[in-house]
């Protein structure tokens, strides 16, 4: 899969193959990711007593083969390439896995309000974000190719519920009709997430501290 991005997929991009540095490191042991980016936002919303004491262990995957980690939203950094996208790209010699990491309240989540509106939540953002990193990458042939031979296919949303007890400004309380709402779109949202993804993916959460059986 390497290999596929810095030639094949550099090249369908325009840019000279290998130029690209890639982040990906493989891992033999069990191990654990984090999204550090809104962990080092100093505009993040997550208090800097939360972060001191947080170990950043967001998605932890016990492992019995040595599997490859990609930073896909690093490498995508790279390139012109408009849209969301998801975190990582785990991969074997028979599976692969786009996960996407989040550590938030449980209220963003599902569906919720936002300036008084309706909006989706990381559970739904999180899935468009894996499919669309899908058909990023199977735009290109070679890689198309690739992950169709792969024997399990799987998107991940790996997220870790912050304690709400030590938050301010945290929803306690919802209009009772507001709350229908929410719980008619929950439900929506939950039903087509429980659809086929594509290319064969299917879609999973994973919530700290479960482990992640690879």
């Amino acid at each position: 899969m390497d290999n596929l991005l810095l030639n094949d997929f550099t090249i369908e991009h325009r840019k000279q193959k290998g130029v690209v540095p890639i982040n990906s490191i493989v891992k033999s042991a069990n191990f654990y990711l984090n999204d550090d980016k809104p962990c080092d936002d100093e505009n993040s919303p997550c208090p800097s007593f939360f972060k001191n004491s947080c170990k950043r262990d967001t998605f932890i995957v016990k492992v019995n083969t040595p599997v490859t980690i990609i930073n896909i939203e690093s490498f995508f950094n790279s390139f012109k390439i408009t849209g969301s996208r998801c975190d990582y790209i785990l991969y074997d010699a028979s599976k692969i896995v786009l996960a996407d990491l989040t550590c938030t309240m449980d209220y963003y989540l599902y569906p919720h309000t936002r300036d008084g509106e309706i909006v989706q939540g990381k559970r739904i953002k999180a899935r468009n974000q894996i499919e669309h990193t899908l058909e990023v990458l199977c735009a290109v042939k070679s890689i198309n190719d690739y992950i169709s031979k792969k024997r399990q296919k799987v998107g991940i949303l790996a997220y870790k519920v912050k304690d709400e007890t030590l938050f301010q400004n945290v929803p306690i309380q919802i209009d009772k009709t507001l709350a229908i709402w929410l719980n008619m779109e929950k439900e929506i949202e939950t039903r087509n997430i429980s659809f086929p993804m594509p290319y064969g993916f299917k879609f999973e959460m994973v919530k700290h501290p479960d482990v992640y059986q690879w």
